[in-house]
């Protein structure tokens, strides 16, 4: 189990949003097989919380396929009594209530990691900007590409230098460091093109 970087959660997360949307079309065209896409669905996420263990997520997805497993059963998962009459329509509304959750769930998710990215690239700069006032970064390390190596020396510089390297230690907690790093380059990159 690895911790997932935020740069790629993100795309992971944009990606569930494209399966939500196939699921409300499904939903909104009245097409069969809703339920049997929605576990499918369930399975992926509840797959991709194993793989990175992201332990919330993992309950979200189980408590989810539990209540679907349950609705297909013909067992109203509020209530646990028999489904006896609708059991078609029955199913669609439970699976258009899970669609909704995950919905919710994931609008909820990217924003709290978009929020994240944000406060890294605003510490990330202002990292920038005070090696630069330090003279840890001069204008001649500043260019339009930078390889991975010349990012490190660059990361390593900020290192040796008191005032910067507190900003890269509370870095390292908020995020992974090639999450860090890659914004980094990021902002580098950007900085060249403003100069």
């Amino acid at each position: 189990m690895i911790k997932e970087f935020l740069i790629f959660k993100i795309d992971y997360l944009i990606s569930v949003d494209g399966d939500l949307d196939q699921m409300f079309d499904l939903y909104n065209n009245h097409k069969l097989g809703l339920d049997a896409a929605l576990m499918s669905v369930l399975l992926k996420i509840s797959n991709h919380a194993r793989e990175y263990n992201d332990q919330e997520m993992l309950k979200k997805a189980l408590s989810l396929q539990s209540t679907l497993k349950t609705a297909q059963q013909g067992i109203d998962p509020l209530s646990l009594e028999s489904v006896k009459l609708y059991k078609s329509t029955f199913i669609r509304k439970i699976c258009y209530r899970i669609i909704n959750e995950l919905c919710d769930y994931f609008t909820y998710n990217k924003q709290e990691v978009e929020a994240k990215i944000q406060k890294i690239r605003d510490l990330t700069s202002q990292l920038i900007l005070a090696g630069l006032q330090q003279k840890v970064i001069i204008p001649s390390d500043i260019k339009s590409s930078y390889s991975k190596e010349e990012i490190g020396q660059l990361w390593a510089k900020l290192l040796k230098n008191e005032e910067t390297y507190l900003f890269q230690q509370n870095l390292c907690l908020l995020a992974n460091k090639q999450d860090v790093l890659y914004i980094f380059e990021d902002l580098f990159q950007q900085l060249e093109v403003s100069i």
